[in-house]
């Protein structure tokens, strides 16, 4: 069964998980699996559009169109988010709170499904509902949410919607929610010290150990100090005590080359890709999954001469990746990679 975090605000929330609920901070979600996180349809929007378009741009100008057109304060700088299963639901949300939910999950390890208050009630209550500050009317077409305030201007009272508490959500909570998937991966993440500080940490005590044995090797040619191998297994020991190698070179060599092996490839990818010193392009997307073993970038260039000269580059530099699509708008190119791990 799903969990479910229902934001009171960007800090705190109420938690449901296994027929229980909590209050809690949000930052002690970190490591929660299979959570639903719900924010107010204030930040992300909640439409539904069943009519099917060839171009998922007509789509997406629709949608922000109907927006602008049906609230004087709508903002114009919106992006359209589709959800997961197909029924149509998608949410419009400004950049600004865009890039607020994108830092809240920054220290994630996994992608995380999120909804707006008003898809996701609408999936368990089919009656017009209150729950605590927020009135939710359902109009046949989708759920519309008001404060108690509106709810004058719109001739309803307190008594054409039922209260519900947080019993009565958790009795209907299920697996099958829809929501974005929003991906959490980012190039911080991967160098980040605190989520890798024992793969950091096993590296660095690798690499100063081969180092010291390079030392230990000359000392031992000049002065002739057969303690020094011992010293360096001492050293081994204490950084591994679980392990007892019978050639501490090797082990530690071992240690490096398992560290490094698909990490580094990444990290040199990204590097490279993401790099200043790219004489054309810019990196505007990316997406890296250590599932599928491999990296999707996609680079913004001035026009289709760039693109061709960055190939190039490149493939001069011995990288081979995948051009799968390429979109020209207003002379620039945007054109997607793949690059397999």
């Amino acid at each position: 069964m799903m969990k479910v975090f229902i934001f009171n605000d960007l800090e705190t929330g109420s938690f449901f998980d296994n027929k229980k609920v909590s209050k809690c901070k949000f930052s002690t979600l970190e490591n929660e699996k299979d959570v639903l996180f719900v924010f107010p349809d204030q930040m992300m929007k909640h439409v539904n559009e069943n009519e099917k378009y060839k171009k998922r741009a007509n789509l997406e100008a629709k949608l922000i169109n109907d927006s602008l057109t049906s609230s004087l304060n709508a903002d114009t700088n919106l992006n359209v988010l589709k959800c997961s299963l197909d029924k149509g639901n998608y949410f419009l949300i400004n950049d600004k709170n865009f890039k607020k939910i994108k830092n809240l999950f920054q220290n994630f390890e996994n992608d995380v499904l999120i909804t707006s208050d008003v898809l996701f009630f609408s999936e368990i209550f089919k009656e017009n509902i209150n729950y605590l500050d927020g009135y939710y009317l359902n109009t046949n077409l989708q759920y519309l949410k008001f404060s108690k305030n509106a709810l004058k201007v719109l001739n309803y009272k307190d008594s054409d919607f039922e209260k519900i508490v947080d019993k009565d959500i958790i009795q209907n909570v299920n697996s099958q929610f829809d929501g974005y998937k929003l991906n959490t991966f980012n190039l911080g993440n991967l160098i980040n010290y605190e989520k890798n500080k024992n793969y950091i940490f096993g590296l660095i005590s690798a690499v100063v150990l081969i180092n010291l044995i390079g030392i230990g090797n000359l000392i031992n040619q000049t002065y002739k100090l057969n303690s020094f191998n011992e010293i360096i297994l001492g050293l081994y020991k204490n950084i591994y005590p679980l392990e007892n190698p019978l050639n501490v070179e090797q082990a530690i060599n071992g240690k490096i080359e398992n560290l490094n092996l698909q990490e580094s490839k990444v990290l040199n990818m990204i590097y490279k890709i993401s790099s200043s010193k790219l004489k054309t392009g810019q990196l505007v997307n990316l997406h890296y999954s250590k599932e599928l073993k491999k990296l999707e970038f996609e680079m913004l260039f001035k026009n289709s001469s760039e693109e061709i000269i960055f190939l190039n580059e490149q493939a001069f530099e011995g990288n081979s990746f995948q051009k799968i699509d390429s979109k020209t708008d207003g002379g620039s190119v945007v054109t997607k990679f793949i690059y397999e791990i």
